[in-house]
């Protein structure tokens, strides 16, 4: 369930100097809350509202919307209601965000700093501002002939604006994924690096926060064109999943991941494997899916989860250097199973450890759990490493003073 109190003023300013604005829809994205394949859906009309999909009950949606226009207003923001408009339907039907007509409007509405607020009458009589956000909102929309239609405009009542270009780059850009859904695979390296390199910097420069809806029709084209390709470890892009990974289509990743043999043998398939589970809010997999790639990759995995580890795998990385600064990474996985004794139900779905730590440690747990003797298995750990075994009787036996 979705902590109100991550909502609270920092996470609002922070998201301000990203956007230049404060959504509500945008940032449950970015928290998870919401999967970008469902806003999706429901910006093709494919939904009838957000609120089958978002990942909290309505008591806890008040909860969070509330907290919301506390800390806005505490900021000072002025808000705007937005609309939001189907996207194969453009300024044709507006969409519905709840079912609750309050809930809809706050999850809808944008708030901004005063200083932002356009002067509304200049803004209207202003017909070159009003093409060129309506480009900008064509080509997010994947209205591609009428963003065609709307830069001839634009060019029309400036031909020397600065930005034409730039549009004109993102509209030939987009006219050839059309004419090219599906990529020969000769050339999948370089439409893989002509998108990451040239044309995301680009869109993320032109069209600010609209970027993220114009880049992901790059990223499923890309996805499609990579269904069949095996991994490969000179160029782990060139994966399904890593395409998946840049919408980000969480539930799509995961069962792209599952369907593949090789998951658990490289080790950036593990990595994301871990990242997808924490981004499902399936805690224990990922746990065990971090401890899998530290078992098997430890010094690729040390760097990954510093990277790209989540708030709860972090926290463990921190109680394990401060139990014992001296030991190496490999024993992380003893610590986290320890810590997390309910893990070694998922052990059957995953594949064995080899670490001889690790093997010892749930050993030693099963023991525990199944209240048989532990003498043996005690001393196994004891052999191997006397500081896990002490980290062991502190977490399951605190009052046990034999090591």
């Amino acid at each position: 369930m979705l902590d109100a109190g991550r909502l609270d003023i920092a996470a609002i300013d922070l998201q301000l100097g990203e956007l230049g604005f404060f959504s509500m829809i945008d940032w449950l994205l970015a928290q998870n809350e919401l999967h970008y394949s469902d806003y999706e859906a429901w910006r093709y009309g494919q939904l009838k509202s957000l609120d089958e999909k978002l990942m909290l009950n309505p008591q806890g949606l008040q909860k969070i919307l509330e907290n919301c226009t506390l800390n806005c207003q505490a900021l000072g923001l002025s808000s705007e209601d937005q609309v939001y408009w189907r996207w194969d339907e453009p300024q044709g039907l507006a969409l519905i965000a709840s079912k609750n007509p309050k809930h809809h409007r706050l999850l809808t509405q944008c708030w901004i700093r005063p200083q932002d607020v356009p002067q509304l009458d200049l803004f209207m009589d202003n017909s070159l501002l009003i093409v060129e956000n309506k480009l900008r909102e064509s080509l997010a929309a994947r209205s591609f002939e009428l963003a065609a239609a709307e830069l001839q405009q634009l060019i029309e009542l400036n031909p020397r604006q600065q930005r034409l270009g730039a549009y004109q780059d993102l509209i030939n850009y987009a006219q050839h994924m059309q004419n090219n859904p599906i990529i020969e695979p000769g050339n999948i390296e370089a439409e893989l690096g002509g998108l990451e390199q040239e044309v995301q910097p680009l869109a993320k420069e032109t069209l600010g926060a609209l970027a993220r809806d114009y880049l992901t029709f790059g990223w499923r084209r890309l996805s499609a064109s990579l269904t069949d390709v095996p991994f490969e470890q000179r160029t782990p892009k060139l994966h399904q999943s890593y395409a998946l990974m840049q919408v980000p289509d969480w539930p799509a990743v995961l069962q792209t991941l599952n369907v593949s043999s090789e998951r658990y043998q490289h080790a950036a398939l593990l990595e994301r494997l871990a990242v997808t589970y924490e981004a499902l809010r399936q805690q224990g997999e990922a746990l065990m899916s971090w401890c899998l790639l530290i078992d098997r990759h430890d010094y690729y995995a040390a760097t990954a989860m510093v990277k790209n580890g989540g708030i709860a795998i972090n926290q463990l990385v921190d109680d394990f250097w401060e139990f014992d600064e001296s030991w190496s990474i490999s024993c992380f996985p003893s610590l986290v199973l320890a810590k997390n004794p309910g893990l070694i139900q998922l052990l059957d779905e995953f594949p064995e450890f080899t670490h001889p730590t690790s093997l010892a440690m749930i050993v030693l747990l099963q023991c525990w759990i199944n209240e048989a003797d532990e003498i043996a298995a005690r001393q196994q750990l004891k052999n191997l490493n006397p500081v896990l075994l002490r980290l062991y009787i502190e977490l399951t036996r605190p009052d046990d003073k034999r090591v």
